[in-house]
């Protein structure tokens, strides 16, 4: 979500919802429905788009992602995570980001919280 105001995003949250992936080739999508399917992660296929139900399980996800997947498929797959209870609205397609950054995000989320929390003491 973005400040009206002054532009700045607020940090996501990622607890339930539905992560929406977009591979640019084929090899991608297949790639990554056998690693949903051996992790027994539900979703649904239409063509190149793949609609992931996330409920809490996304930082497993993002280890099994960056381990299986290649710079060059995390780079190019286009990723929006769309809360629980909200619906998918081109309003929202405008924040939709590589899958390489949502998974910087993820795992950044410590940073992001010393930061927050004026805990960060740089000399």
């Amino acid at each position: 979500m973005t400040c009206k105001r002054c532009q700045a995003r607020t940090p996501e949250t990622f607890d339930k919802g539905i992560l929406y992936l977009l591979a640019p080739i084929e090899h991608t999508v297949n790639k990554l429905e056998r690693i949903l399917t051996s992790h027994n992660t539900a979703y649904a296929r239409d063509g190149s788009l793949l609609a992931v139900q996330i409920d809490k399980q996304l930082p497993t996800l993002t280890d099994i992602l960056t381990k299986y997947l290649s710079h060059a498929e995390l780079d190019n797959t286009r990723t929006l995570f769309v809360p629980e209870g909200d619906a998918l609205s081109t309003s929202k397609i405008i924040n939709a980001q590589s899958l390489a950054t949502l998974l910087a995000k993820l795992t950044s989320g410590w940073l992001i919280n010393m930061i927050q929390q004026n805990r960060l003491l740089v000399h």
